[in-house]
């Protein structure tokens, strides 16, 4: 069964994102990145290869060609052409099927009323399909935290 975890990130959500991606990559694993929004995907293509000054994460599109190969796959696409274990999201993607493909599944969103809102709307909307769902959210000493109920 898909384990879905919903990050909920107190800090700067893109900094969380591009260090959680190496984590990711240090387990050999693949992902997914979808997002609905082209200038969401584009900004992420963009940071993924700048963001730090040592180190890119190596990642592609469609545009980019053998995506079959890339280790993080940027789409606004239902698809899995590299073979991901992992998907990120940043909002409801209502293909069940699709969220079901995948190992995991983690739905990053930061502290703004309107990210917690959908955050839990989605988090319903999954419940009632009778998914496997974690929260997952730090502690005020810094403490990383897991639960099974949406609570902030």
């Amino acid at each position: 069964m898909t384990e879905i975890n919903f990050y909920f990130i107190d800090t700067e959500k893109d900094r969380f994102l591009y260090s959680f991606l190496f984590k990711i990559l240090d387990s050999s694993k693949k992902i997914v990145i979808y997002n609905n929004s082209i200038e969401r995907i584009n900004y992420l293509d963009e940071i993924l290869w700048t963001w730090g000054e040592t180190k890119f994460l190596p990642h592609g599109t469609k545009k980019d060609g053998n995506i079959d190969k890339h280790p993080i796959y940027l789409t606004t696409e239902k698809e899995n052409p590299n073979k991901a274990n992992f998907l990120i999201i940043e909002e409801n993607l209502e293909d069940l099927d699709f969220l079901k493909s995948f190992e995991k599944v983690f739905y990053i969103f930061d502290n703004a009323k309107e990210s917690i809102d959908k955050a839990k709307a989605v988090w319903l909307e999954f419940e009632k399909n009778k998914l496997s769902l974690t929260l997952i959210s730090r502690t005020e000493d810094g403490e990383w935290k897991k639960s099974k109920e949406f609570e902030l």
